[in-house]
């Protein structure tokens, strides 16, 4: 005769099923040793998540690219006012940045499980220095640090890109980059011009000190001083006022242009003068330059006519523009969408217009031979 079996259960721990006994406490797992394994489980601290690192080596590499355009403006900019160790200064700050960003890629390629021998081998260090060096919780806490200081200082001066409540904040690497952008142009300006700092703080009401800093970066200089500069220097203030705003994490304006006289004049003049800008702070690179490293096919006579004014490009071509000359798409796109308005107040971005040669507007606030 068969003996009558108890019901079954499923373990709580392995999920192997068990017969239950008729007498005494119900049984969650099917032995001792599942049991036991269930009960360290539940005492165990929760195992935190890996920190993620890709966007503070994102930030300390922005922020020393920065910094980089900044030795740059300061070692063509030559001027003795600046101090004799201001070059100096700054390559101590890459220096630190540096170490930073070393520390945070380590930190970074160990997450991603790479090994001590590989990392030793690339660094060109031993095994041993290399596991010392870059322990994880030594690094862990300097970037943690680097972090709090990041906190402290997010906010730099003169910039409207960290109002509270903003749609439009940006990190400060960002900042500083524009910042960069607009320095390299007015050292460019200034250079080509021929006119001394002295002289151009005279016109612009302030020291030549004040200058000094604003063309090696070191200071965000008022709209004003911008406007006096360009003009002293023989530029138009337009050509600036995009590079400045952005430096200044203010939004580009996207002006409506429809139904008024010379609308179009006007948005072309608007998007020709930051693209211009763009290209004073590259350091005006030749038509050339800019066609053989440009990501879409483009002759110089293509770069010459987006810069110009001259033709009413594709978008993507005048991306790819914006691109080499190390400018954010992003920001000049509301400007040539305001000139497909103004040529067409039915524009949409999904039913855009083709091309169209303007051959009798010059618009161009730079001479041809700046090209």
């Amino acid at each position: 005769m068969t003996q009558p079996t108890g019901p079954s259960q499923a373990c709580d721990h392995c999920g192997t099923m068990f017969t239950l006994s008729s007498r005494g406490r119900r049984r969650r797992f099917c032995t001792d040793k599942c049991r036991s394994a269930a009960h360290r489980k539940t005492k165990a601290p929760p195992k935190a998540p890996s920190p993620t690192v890709d966007p503070m080596v994102i930030h300390i590499a922005e922020g020393l690219m920065a910094t980089a355009r900044r030795l740059q403006n300061v070692a063509k900019s030559a001027d003795p006012a600046l101090g004799d160790f201001a070059e100096l200064t700054i390559v101590a700050e890459i220096g630190k940045e540096y170490h930073e960003l070393l520390n945070a890629v380590v930190l970074q390629a160990r997450l991603r499980k790479v090994r001590w021998p590989a990392i030793a081998k690339i660094l060109g260090v031993s095994t041993e220095t290399a596991r010392t060096r870059w322990e994880e919780a030594k690094v862990t806490r300097l970037l943690a640090r680097r972090s709090e200081r990041g906190r402290r200082t997010a906010r730099p001066r003169g910039s409207g890109s960290w109002q509270r409540g903003s749609r439009n904040r940006r990190s400060a690497a960002t900042t500083l980059d524009a910042q960069a952008r607009l320095a390299s142009a007015l050292s460019h300006l200034q250079r080509s011009s021929g006119n001394s700092m002295r002289k151009i703080a005279e016109v612009a009401g302030v020291s030549t000190s004040y200058i000094s800093r604003a063309v090696s970066g070191e200071r965000m200089p008022r709209w004003d001083v911008v406007h006096s500069f360009a003009r002293s220097c023989g530029a138009h203030p337009e050509q600036l006022r995009v590079l400045w705003e952005e430096a200044n994490g203010k939004p580009t304006a996207r002006p409506f242009f429809a139904g008024r006289p010379k609308a179009y004049d006007h948005a072309l003049f608007q998007l020709t003068s930051a693209l211009q800008g763009l290209h004073l702070g590259a350091g005006r690179p030749t038509p050339q330059f800019i066609a053989e490293r440009s990501s879409r096919p483009l002759t110089a006579a293509q770069a010459t006519a987006v810069l110009s004014g001259l033709k009413l490009s594709s978008w993507p071509d005048i991306a790819a523009v914006i691109t080499v000359l190390q400018g954010p798409p992003e920001v000049i796109r509301p400007l040539w969408e305001c000139l497909q308005l103004a040529e067409n107040p039915e524009w949409t971005p999904e039913n855009p217009l083709p091309p169209s040669t303007v051959s009798d507007t010059e618009l161009s606030t730079l001479p041809a031979e700046s090209f």
